[in-house]
């Protein structure tokens, strides 16, 4: 057999924190990634108690009110109307994903706030403080998990296009990501798609309707397939559709046609349920993986 040689990896520039676009925020403030600190293995105590304090109002025939609202901690949150059944905020609101791109921090930042608020709903709809602490938090944590996986697919295809070119990598995802601001609804419906498809059982029913009542693209879940889809179709075609569209030079083409397959750069770990993404990533030039990291901020 002929020797044979393993190629270096196509470097990409990296862009400074202000330069990437962040869904429903746009940008991120650099004192939010400084009061950033890695997502604690307990649920923080002052959220909790505020949950528990709802809990017992609810129980006591109340109208449920913001517990203590953020008198000891800061956090406060819009509470819905309606016992929990009224519009809820854009999961991006509530937390956010910043690239792999940055130059700094990098990952999933979940706000204690964006707890508080999604919590509550959950807390209204009868569940308990802790279960609506670990609903809110897999559910936020999920959904920005998912922007990851579509960031890390689009950089294959960049550097694909760049090895086949000869040249730089396009810039597919910071195009994309521009010119979709404030969000892609197609992007969203995924990211919550795939969010749902992650919850455990006991979960499903809330993050359900918790999709439901978030705006348009966010709520553009197709729950009656047998692994949630969007209402434009299968995940598998949803993703590929949406990776398709990540390669069209402008917004005019967008869903006109896509390249079938394109899902499979998701990295799920069960492919046929599209279920837990492959949450390492290895930048070019560095010989260890790093995990997808998780903040509270």
């Amino acid at each position: 057999m002929s020797e044979f040689n393993l190629g270096n990896p196509i470097p990409w520039e990296p862009l400074n924190p202000q330069e990437i676009p962040i869904p429903i925020r746009e940008r991120v403030s650099s004192s939010d990634l400084e009061r950033a600190r890695p997502f604690p293995t307990q649920p923080d105590s002052e959220i909790l108690e505020q949950l528990t304090e709802l809990a017992t109002s609810l129980g006591s025939g109340g109208k449920g009110g913001s517990g203590n609202g953020g008198k000891k901690s800061g956090v406060s949150a819009p509470m819905p109307d309606d016992n929990g059944q009224g519009p809820t905020e854009p999961s991006d609101a509530l937390a956010w994903y910043l690239s792999f791109r940055s130059t700094g921090k990098w990952g999933v930042f979940i706000t204690r706030a964006g707890l508080l608020t999604e919590g509550s709903f959950f807390g209204r709809q009868g569940a308990t403080p802790n279960d609506a602490y670990r609903i809110a938090r897999y559910f936020l944590q999920n959904h920005e998990t998912c922007h990851f996986l579509i960031d890390r697919a689009v950089l294959t295809l960049e550097t694909t296009m760049a090895h086949a070119t000869k040249s730089s990598p396009p810039m597919l995802w910071l195009n994309y990501s521009r010119r979709h601001l404030p969000y892609s609804q197609l992007e969203e419906a995924v990211c919550n798609a795939y969010a749902y498809r992650m919850a455990d059982q006991s979960a499903k029913k809330f993050v359900r309707s918790f999709i439901e009542h978030q705006p348009s693209g966010y709520s553009d879940v197709d729950f009656s397939r047998t692994h949630a889809g969007t209402t434009i179709g299968t995940f598998q075609q949803s993703e590929s559709q949406l990776l398709s569209d990540y390669q069209v030079g402008n917004g005019t083409h967008e869903g006109m046609s896509r390249v079938i397959g394109l899902n499979a750069l998701m990295l799920y770990r069960s492919q046929l349920e599209g279920k837990d993404g492959d949450l390492y990533f290895t930048q070019a030039g560095k010989k260890t993986k790093e995990k997808l990291p998780v903040y509270l901020v």
